[in-house]
């Protein structure tokens, strides 16, 4: 939701494998930008079938998505 035309987001909800970089961190981010990233996660699992970021421990899977970059196949 915008308010007063401001996409800024305090909060986060839903799956931890479609959160953005800045989401990650806690601190306040853009939805817009945010709801990009996820985009590019759904096409990423869309054509490999698989997260381009995962783990069973949020503060690692967290860390991979700040730091690492996806694996592209051919």
């Amino acid at each position: 939701m915008m308010d007063n035309g401001s996409d800024d987001m305090h909060n986060s909800a839903g799956s931890y494998y479609y959160y953005s970089p800045e989401a990650c961190i806690g601190a306040s981010y853009k939805g817009k930008k945010s709801d990009i990233w996820a985009c590019g996660v759904t096409l990423y699992y869309m054509i490999y079938k698989q997260c381009p970021f995962e783990s069973n421990v949020i503060p690692e899977l967290f860390k991979k998505i700040q730091n690492e970059e996806p694996t592209y196949r051919p």
